[in-house]
């Protein structure tokens, strides 16, 4: 899995990473899979950690390969 992060906000203790990720595997049939989408991540910071509060993946495209 590939993972792009394409823009980073802080602001406090809340911190938002959004970006895209590409996925090239197997899918149950034995047949190889290619995806492709977006993620959202936030999260908090607490006691001097980051933690991850709420993550959205999104899949933009499935494709399988021939």
């Amino acid at each position: 899995m590939t993972v792009k992060s394409l823009r980073v906000e802080a602001s406090g203790s809340v911190l938002v990473d959004s970006g895209e990720y590409i996925y090239d595997g197997i899918d149950t049939e034995g047949k190889p899979l290619h995806l492709t989408g977006n993620y959202n991540t936030i999260m908090k910071q607490a006691d001097g950690k980051w933690h991850t509060a709420i993550e959205i993946w999104n899949v933009r495209r499935s494709e399988e390969s021939k």
